[in-house]
């Protein structure tokens, strides 16, 4: 497991994408940001069913799925192109579950989505 850093383009990725999405605020550190948990996110509203909020999370980890893929050329960790399909079902999958669990912290996503994608100039 990685520790957050902003020298990780996964980590920072992730921390910008989320203030892009409007779920940090803009003026949210990178450092406040990684112990920050899911329910301290836009999103996050209390109360509101486990669907609602499993929906709203697919969501938006579509859209961060679509940030990194399309404009930050991140790709598949280690997927050939024909199960790309299938690589951003289990991406998407996976950043949703996390944006859903109120204890996870945006770290935790980071090193998820460090898992998930290799963005360019990434050296391993």
């Amino acid at each position: 497991m990685s520790n957050w850093t902003q020298n990780n383009r996964a980590h920072e990725a992730t921390w910008k994408t989320l203030r892009v999405l409007g779920l940090l605020g803009k003026k949210v550190s990178f450092d406040v940001a990684g112990p920050t948990t899911m329910q301290g996110l836009r999103m996050w509203i209390p109360g509101e069913s486990a669907a609602d909020r499993a929906e709203r999370a697919a969501f938006y980890a579509a859209q961060m799925d679509d940030v990194f893929t399309e404009w930050a050329s991140a790709v598949y960790e280690e997927v050939p192109a024909k199960k790309e399909a299938a690589a951003r079902k289990t991406a998407r999958q996976a950043m949703a579950d996390a944006l859903s669990s109120k204890a996870k912290t945006i770290s935790q996503l980071g090193v998820r989505v460090d898992e998930l994608y290799k963005f360019p100039s990434e050296t391993t």
